[in-house]
């Protein structure tokens, strides 16, 4: 008896230790780096910890340009150990804002704004939407002298007087601001030597073909070799997100339609199950919407976190305000993994708000295992832009879309009706005027991803 007690034990703590190591594998799959070297918070999807959607990282620029002079442009992509150190969670922007004078500057020349550039040393903080610069830095403890003037991005300068530049949106004018000279102690971070995985960037033309291109906008030089991204299903069971809705399941009125989705009800609110673990939920509620981007970021951060988790990881994908009473602010995140972004249709995870609550709310996440397939060649991002403008007015119609203002590459998951596959990469452009469209990285065939 006593060796069965024995042997039990055993088996008992093995089985513990294999849980363990289950759970830490899955951790460093869902991060893309391994969980002792993150710098985020570790996924959790427990509704009962504190709901705290760490807006640090969540906030934190796309990429970080780093200027050294002449056309040595580098990008760090946020989540590199290089983009960590420089922008360490936020602390660095609150340094920045910290150490801003007051002393305005009559409004910078386009020249002056590319020499910056140009001549260096300066960093270039790239956001990934544009927010209000006082709810930027309220969300990271910070505070900041223009109250209601919408950023998109930054350029620090360190030269004999050292100035910030602020790109205003949607018009993409320029205020600069000197700063006391303690705040170009940030470049010591950016001087102590970039990894040589750092890849180099360099400006786009002002034009390819009938698309404008606004000035100042990067994109990686050198494209490299990308192959598919394998990926399974939503490891958080779908049941599990609906009892964060719906207190007991048992008592709902289901019904299941011809593509397999299943509709869960209880007269009020509404929910749909699809064959590939994407939730969809729905309760109408007549308010305002949310105008406040940062704010509406925060809710919806909080909100999915309460219902199915956010990843480590997550990022702003796209965030689309109402106008008008009746209409709801639309908030998409996406993750990054291994330092690619991972952006769906509709956003991996989608909260539609107003000031009354939630009215929509879309998981449809997709775990990323490895790489899939050959590696090959995608188009370079002038060549993927030719591409946008050669279907332009399939895409377009007789409304310009704007300036391009941003392009990057990530991974694409479909509509959440879509089975599980592989992930294509596609070229991810926004436009001045809000339009957004991915190009498929291989072939630059493009689809338009939201309303203008």
């Amino acid at each position: 008896m006593r060796n069965a007690a024995i042997w039990d034990l055993t088996q008992d703590r093995a089985l513990a230790f294999l849980v363990a190591l289950s759970l830490l594998l899955t951790l460093r799959i869902w991060l893309g780096i391994p969980v002792w070297d993150a710098g985020f918070e570790p996924f959790n999807p427990r509704t009962d910890l504190p709901a705290d959607p760490g807006l640090g990282n969540i906030l934190a620029p796309g990429v970080i340009l780093v200027h050294q002079g002449r056309d040595a442009h580098y990008g760090l992509p946020n989540g590199s150990e290089d983009f960590n150190a420089v922008w360490q969670g936020g602390k660095t922007l609150v340094q920045i804002l910290a150490a801003t004078s007051g002393v305005r500057k009559e409004a910078p020349q386009a020249a002056e704004i590319a020499q910056a550039r140009t001549e260096g040393p300066s960093l270039e903080f790239v956001f990934d939407e544009a927010y209000r610069l006082s709810s930027l830095a309220k969300a990271l403890g910070a505070e900041a002298e223009e109250a209601d003037v919408t950023v998109d991005r930054l350029i620090m300068l360190a030269s004999k007087t050292p100035t910030v530049y602020f790109r205003t949106s949607p018009k993409l004018e320029y205020i600069a601001y000197t700063v006391k000279p303690e705040a170009t102690e940030v470049f010591g971070l950016a001087k102590k030597g970039l990894s040589a995985s750092v890849p180099r960037y360099a400006e786009l033309p002002k034009s390819v073909g009938e698309l404008e291109v606004a000035p100042g906008t990067y994109a990686p030089r050198d494209t490299p070799q990308v192959a598919l991204l394998n990926v399974q299903a939503d490891p958080t069971p779908a049941d599990g997100v609906l009892s964060t809705f719906f207190v007991d399941l048992q008592i709902l009125r289901t019904i299941v339609e011809r593509d397999g989705a299943t509709i869960y009800s209880d007269g009020k609110r509404g929910a749909r199950v699809y064959p590939a673990g994407a939730v969809e939920y729905g309760q109408p509620q007549l308010g305002d919407p949310e105008a406040n981007k940062v704010v509406a970021i925060e809710r919806a951060a909080r909100f999915a976190i309460q219902h199915g988790g956010l990843p480590a990881t997550a990022c702003v994908d796209k965030v689309i305000t109402g106008s008008k009473t009746g209409e709801s602010s639309r908030v998409q995140f996406g993750f990054r993994f291994s330092g690619t972004p991972i952006i769906g249709t509709r956003g991996i995870i989608s909260v539609s708000l107003n000031n009354k609550g939630v009215e929509a709310f879309l998981r449809n996440f997709r775990l990323p295992i490895g790489q899939s397939g050959q590696y090959r060649s995608v188009l370079t991002p002038r060549e993927a832009l030719a591409s946008i403008a050669g279907q332009s007015a399939k895409l377009f119609g007789e409304v310009s879309p704007g300036q391009v203002v941003s392009m990057e590459l990530a991974y694409l998951v479909g509509a959440p009706s879509d089975p599980v596959e592989p992930l294509k990469p596609v070229w991810k452009v926004e436009f001045s005027s809000g339009a957004s469209l991915v190009a498929d990285a291989y072939t630059g065939q493009a689809t338009r991803r939201s309303a203008q």
